[in-house]
């Protein structure tokens, strides 16, 4: 994966959801462009969960085998 192109997905306004798929089998799901910082060789991420911590990660782009959109669930209302 070329860091250009996925800065192009990553700019794209609307911007939609996307999942990161990474050789090893593990996935990134982005859900906002801004959770990511994208270099030219790597690429790291920022994930809130929703107790108040965060996931973080280092992947070189040569990883990344796959990226498809990401169908985010809706919150209910009350």
């Amino acid at each position: 994966m070329i860091a250009r192109e996925l800065r192009e997905i990553l700019d794209r306004r609307p911007f939609r959801p996307i999942r990161i798929r990474i050789s090893s089998g593990q996935y990134v799901d982005v859900a906002h462009p801004e959770t990511v910082l994208l270099g030219s060789t790597m690429f790291s991420f920022v994930i809130p969960r929703k107790n108040g911590t965060y996931d973080m990660g280092w992947y070189n782009l040569v990883h990344v085998v796959k990226i498809e959109p990401l169908r985010l669930r809706k919150k209910r209302r009350a």
